[in-house]
């Protein structure tokens, strides 16, 4: 099973848009994630990764 789910992913279980979990994880408003820069991984863009527990926890408080 993997832990990690990607900001897309993340904005399903949610329900926003995966911009919005972009944007958060880079101010660091949304501790759940990272947002890992270009510099880290030799890519153009930011990467994200989501702890699949941690937006499990989130979707489930929302739902009370």
């Amino acid at each position: 099973m993997n832990d990690v789910l990607s900001a897309a992913q993340a904005a399903r279980v949610i329900g926003c848009a995966s911009k919005k979990v972009c944007e958060r994880l880079k101010r660091g408003n949304w501790k759940f994630g990272e947002a890992i820069p270009p510099k880290q991984t030799g890519n153009m863009q930011y990467s994200y990764e989501v702890n699949k527990q941690a937006v499990e926890e989130v979707d489930r408080r929302l739902k009370r």
